[in-house]
């Protein structure tokens, strides 16, 4: 009998997790599926929430203490005023959170090898952040424009990855994958009614969002694609088991349809070998 883990021993597995807003408690669902088939991942990659999940996970921090953090991630909570000419907000409350359970570790220091996506908004260029501070590269790629204020990082103004690219499948292969999954939050949208500036600004990010990164999306080896039409782009916590069970039926259910295909294509190739052998 084939078992996933057979199919994957000679894989080193690559995991990039997308950008979504609040829908990124689905993540912890895909990240405890994976767990439980025993799938070890090598490289992780994370843009946006993505990033705040990956960061967490690689370096160890136990999914049950990322569902509380997670629980947190509400503009209300994570947000704290301060106009300024470049945010409505600053990245002081998630930046603290984050120390919580980080501190001022390094990227380069990440029990399993990780990368983040931010974007320059100087320049519209992607940035790889593979080495410095965790906790201001989180807050960077997960910057929306116009809600929160860019970070600086060695002098350059970064704001949200979600720009340029929402799931970074491309660095996992450059860190050294030769299997990349994806976990995507994009697939389905369902953009709140408009009350204010920052629903306006929110709702035209993921708009755009959805629209792109097709390219990402084609070069997974096996996407985890999820249907989260129904939930929220800014506040989730109401639905928090609901997300994370779909995030883990939907990792589940993909591993399936993979293993099965899998088995088919090598029952196949056995079949032909023993025609031609005898």
């Amino acid at each position: 009998m084939v078992v996933l883990v057979d199919i994957f021993k000679r894989k080193k597995l690559g995991l990039a997790l997308s950008g979504g807003g609040a829908k990124g408690i689905a993540h912890i669902g895909v990240l405890q599926a994976l767990k439980d088939q025993n799938l070890k991942i090598s490289y992780i990659s994370g843009t946006s929430v993505g990033a705040i999940i990956a960061s967490l996970f690689a370096f160890e921090v136990e999914l049950d203490e990322i569902g509380r953090f997670a629980k947190a991630l509400s503009i209300s909570k994570i947000s704290k005023f301060k106009p300024s000419r470049s945010g409505i907000f600053n990245n002081d409350n998630l930046r603290g959170l984050l120390r919580e359970l980080l501190g001022y570790s390094q990227i380069e220091d990440a029990i399993l090898p990780l990368s983040i996506i931010a974007t320059n908004i100087n320049s519209g260029a992607k940035v790889v952040l593979g080495s410095g501070d965790v906790c201001d590269a989180v807050c960077a790629s997960s910057a929306i424009p116009g809600i929160f204020a860019p970070v600086q990082i060695s002098g350059i103004p970064l704001v949200d990855g979600g720009l340029v690219q929402n799931l970074p499948v491309d660095v996992l292969r450059e860190m050294g994958a030769n299997f990349c999954i994806g976990s995507d939050l994009s697939s389905s949208y369902r953009f709140s009614k408009v009350t204010n500036i920052v629903d306006v600004i929110r709702n035209s990010f993921g708009i755009m969002v959805y629209y792109k990164d097709y390219s990402q999306i084609e070069s997974c080896d096996l996407l985890i694609s999820m249907e989260l039409g129904d939930f929220s782009l800014n506040d989730n916590i109401d639905k928090f088991e609901e997300l994370v069970a779909i995030g883990y039926e939907s990792t589940i259910r993909t591993l399936e349809n993979y293993k099965e295909s899998e088995t088919t294509l090598f029952g196949t190739v056995t079949r032909a070998v023993k025609g031609i052998f005898g």
